[in-house]
């Protein structure tokens, strides 16, 4: 039987051979796994982008859970004043503002009796008792929680406490609104009022459950809710003369309770984004408990992202939107999750990190126990997208979104434990006024190249197509590097700033690039008259002797010969490379005749391996050079001669081998 030459190369085979047969033909290579890249979607759109967290330092600030509207029987709630304070500590709470109707709350130890600390209106609930001094230092200690304390959220208070037509604002930071029941307050303007009085000394506001008191809950649909009750009036009458006027009210409750009273009011959040957003206004979204009972507890949160727990850090990130707030019910975002009744059970879904990227227009959301997260803009959700709950890493990129979005986009996660909504992230755009062109005049030993070979990448590393083979038109500002090339040439880096200013004048670069010629592999010439330039195989070598210099070097001092020995030594198989910039760009292979194991010497090792390769009795394939070398006797074939030659060689016989071929 015989077989002519093939290119029978195969990794995996060669080292199941080597296993089998106890020798080595080749090495099979391992592969790292390389962290999937985002790639910038270039737009005609340039986004700055307002972070709400940009001040967070991700790997040192904590997450403080907090509640921040709770009641007790100093109003109308059904749990003693210090009772409701033991069951968020129980719960794990880091901070609560206990935020009871027309009652400042003056502090956890302050006295609870008389007209001065509580309205008469609320004395069916009889006396409450504060918390001992003493159990205040605990709590605020972190007794039994390792040194976790929960801490108060100083003069919460429900305004308009008494109204009917529930237009209540939670007021915080102020001693405002003790008992006063604003009876008659109703609709935009009892929430003026009410907000203007805690500005007026010095507090923050947020309003609660719009929904009922405008009766929106009582609606099917979002479509009706905004048809007959959140009129574009309405609207307006809210965003200008509470939001704009009092810079004090700094948001809005997304989910109230269970969601019942609040369930279009995500909808009237985006509306009023929508007016907000481009004149500057910042508005941040809360989920609170509003809780009366202890089934009500814990069913909605915001987690505050500060440097330490205390009450200044926590107003800080109230105003500037430096929180996320969840919910175990929010009714039209969880309805596709499958969860029972809609309701989320165990952890809320947790954000761990958040980076913006100002040159790509980027947004990258780390998240845990989330199976969904979406990106909504305008009312509309614009980007829906399924991650795993372990955890994920989402980037959103503006520029894919440009028909959209216009001044402000917002991401929430849903997961098994409810709902986690991101504050929103304020945008403003300019279009790119005119492309940037540049130019690149590449030259190799002094004369022009034609078409060289050019790559641009921007700063986030993602390739950018050239217009031309020797031009780029730029919409985007950003530090740029190249990367020139042609054949038989030296690559040339090189980097480059587009500004904004050259948008606006349309300028253009030139940029001279002179090339070199690509180191070569040359021989030394006892080496040379046995080298196969078109096969790239080096022989003449002799058996049993490890050949590791004298065979070759590098044209320039750029390059580098590098002589790579195979498994079982410097015999058939070695690898003679150039390499450059780390890069192997030219590669020749010994072939010592009779050596097909590659360790330099011809036995009967050699014959086990080509007979088994000849018979097929074992499934595998030998490379090029093992089968040239497996042609002991030179007729140019591999055959069973051959593999009886190297048993005798194996045996003492002395035969000899032509290596000068």
């Amino acid at each position: 039987m015989k077989k002519r030459w093939t290119k029978a190369l195969c990794a995996a085979a060669a080292l199941l051979c080597a296993g089998a047969i106890g020798v080595g033909i080749g090495v099979l290579q391992g592969t790292t796994a390389k962290a999937a890249q985002i790639d910038d979607v270039v737009g005609t759109k340039r986004y700055i982008i307002s972070n709400p967290y940009a001040e967070v330092d991700w790997d040192s600030w904590g997450q403080y859970k907090a509640a921040t509207h709770v009641h007790s029987k100093m109003s109308d709630g059904h749990i003693d004043f210090a009772d409701v304070i033991e069951d968020y500590y129980a719960l794990g709470f880091d901070a609560i503002a206990m935020t009871d109707h027309m009652t400042v709350n003056r502090g956890w130890t302050a006295s609870k009796s008389g007209t001065s600390n509580r309205p008469l209106v609320f004395a069916y609930n009889g006396t409450q008792k504060p918390l001992s001094s003493s159990r205040y230092a605990e709590i605020t200690t972190g007794v039994g929680r390792n040194g976790r304390p929960m801490i108060d959220i100083p003069l919460g208070i429900e305004l308009n406490g008494m109204s009917t037509k529930k237009c209540h604002i939670n007021g915080y930071f102020a001693d405002a609104g003790h008992g006063d029941p604003e009876l008659s307050s109703s609709g935009v303007s009892g929430c003026v009022t009410a907000v203007s009085k805690n500005h007026a000394a010095g507090g923050i506001t947020h309003i609660n459950h719009v929904g009922e008191f405008m009766e929106a809950n009582d609606c099917d649909s979002a479509e009706e809710a905004f048809s007959k009750v959140y009129t574009q009036s309405f609207i307006n009458d809210f965003a200008n003369k509470v939001f704009r006027t009092y810079s004090s009210c700094v948001g809005m409750e997304l989910v109230n309770k269970s969601d019942n009273r609040t369930r279009w009011d995500r909808y009237l959040y985006d509306e009023l984004l929508m007016r907000l957003a481009p004149v500057g206004r910042t508005l941040w979204g809360f989920c609170e408990d509003d809780s009366h009972y202890e089934d009500e507890q814990d069913q909605n949160c915001q987690w505050f992202i500060l440097p330490q727990n205390n009450a200044a850090n926590i107003r800080h990130a109230m105003e500037n939107g430096q929180f996320f707030c969840s919910s175990r019910k929010s009714r039209t975002e969880l309805s596709d999750m499958g969860l029972p009744d809609d309701k989320g059970n165990g952890d809320y879904p947790r954000i761990s990190r958040i980076d913006v990227d100002g040159v790509t227009s980027q947004i990258t959301i780390h998240s845990t126990k989330a199976r969904k997260i979406v990106l909504v803009a305008d009312k509309q959700e614009i980007d829906v997208r399924q991650i795993s709950a372990s955890g994920a890493v989402t980037t959103f990129d503006l520029n894919s979104y440009e028909s959209s979005i216009n001044s402000y986009v917002r991401i929430y996660l849903a997961g098994d434990g409810g709902i986690t909504y991101i504050q929103p992230f304020y945008l403003t755009s300019t279009n790119y006024a005119a492309d940037c062109t540049v130019n690149f005049n590449v030259t190799f030993n002094g004369s022009y190249v034609g078409n060289p070979e050019i790559i641009i990448r921007n700063s986030y590393n993602t390739i950018i197509p050239m217009t031309t083979p020797h031009s780029i038109k730029l919409t985007a500002p950003d530090p740029y590097s190249y990367e020139a090339s042609a054949q038989g040439a030296m690559s040339v880096t090189g980097s480059f700033t587009i500004t904004d200013a050259d948008f606006v004048n349309g300028r253009n670069y030139d940029i001279s690039v002179s090339l070199e010629s690509m180191p070569q592999i040359e021989f030394y010439e006892e080496t040379l008259d046995h080298v196969d330039m078109a096969t790239h195989v080096i022989s003449g070598l002799t058996l049993g002797e490890d050949k590791t210099d004298g065979i070759a070097y590098a044209s320039s001092s750029l390059g580098t010969v590098e002589i790579v020995p195979t498994v079982n030594g410097y015999g058939t198989g070695t690898k003679v490379n150039l390499v450059y910039k780390g890069q192997v760009i030219d590669s020749y292979t010994y072939v010592i005749y009779g050596d097909t194991d590659g360790d330099t010497y011809a036995d009967a090792t050699d014959s086990v391996l080509l007979q088994g390769f000849l018979s097929e009795s074992i499934q595998y394939e030998i490379d090029d050079a093992a089968l040239r070398a497996s042609d002991v006797d030179g007729d140019g074939y591999y055959t069973q001669e051959d593999a009886r030659l190297l048993r005798a060689l194996g045996m003492g016989e002395e035969i000899e081998i032509n290596q000068n071929r």
